[in-house]
């Protein structure tokens, strides 16, 4: 009788732990967008988005106020591939930086994981940076297809986009 006791005690403290464990989950997941909300707001001339890329890549671009800036590899590409050997900046539109922003914080970038480890032997890394009201958030993918989540896909195809100068990945045959 003891032990049934004890198995039934043990079995509703463990429900009623998780209940509340869930509960507490939810709202700190939540206070992230809030707590931006509620600052004074978004000083969007100070927030920085890095992305940086992998594989033979190991490049990067920062959006930092209305600029990206293109960071070529320091190992160089073939001389035909002579884009990706230049710094290169592009002036975007506020509108565009906000919107982009905005979107980052609407789809909880700030909850992603911290790493995305991927088991695959041919990977190409993506790592994000975000820093917006002296908070960072810093998101490794292994790989960028394989198990990335699609908003750290979609922050490296919005780059490129508005850096506008075609730096797209190149896929290695095979």
């Amino acid at each position: 009788m003891k032990l049934f006791l004890g198995i039934v005690l043990s079995t509703f403290c463990f429900f009623a732990c998780s209940k509340a464990n869930r509960g507490q989950h939810n709202t700190a997941t939540s206070t992230t967008n809030q707590d931006l909300d509620n600052e004074k707001g978004i000083d969007y001339t100070q927030v920085e988005l890095k992305i940086e890329r992998g594989a033979f890549h190991y490049d990067k671009f920062v959006l930092a106020d209305t600029t990206i800036t293109f960071f070529p590899s320091l190992d160089g590409f073939k001389s035909e591939f002579d884009k990706y050997n230049r710094i290169s900046k592009q002036r975007i539109s506020k509108e565009n930086r906000d919107k982009l922003i905005r979107h980052l914080i609407d789809n909880d970038i700030f909850d992603l994981n911290e790493v995305y480890p991927c088991s695959a032997s041919c990977s190409s890394g993506l790592i994000v940076t975000l820093n917006i009201n002296n908070r960072t958030k810093k998101i490794i993918c292994d790989d960028f297809k394989l198990d990335c989540p699609a908003l750290m896909q979609f922050i490296e195809q919005e780059i490129l986009r508005l850096h506008g100068k075609n730096l797209k990945r190149i896929m290695l045959p095979g």
